[in-house]
């Protein structure tokens, strides 16, 4: 049986203009996803000028994934 995680990377690029707003909400965005019980592992690697955002993502399932789209 093939395993059923989903897996993703995905790369933000935030315009500096918009930095101020996008980090508090990020925090937030962060606390939450920990939380999620389908969420296996989330990590994030920040450029050192704080614009672009990496995230590694790995879920149970991509029922798993959906939700966590869906989520506020």
């Amino acid at each position: 049986m093939s395993d059923p995680r989903v897996v993703v990377i995905a790369k933000v690029v935030i315009k500096p203009e918009k930095l101020a707003t996008f980090e508090p909400a990020w925090a937030e965005f962060m606390a939450g996803v920990k939380t999620e019980p389908n969420c296996i592992y989330f990590n994030v690697a920040v450029s050192q000028d704080k614009l672009t955002y990496w995230m590694y993502e790995e879920y149970k399932s991509q029922t798993g994934l959906d939700e966590h789209e869906s989520s506020d």
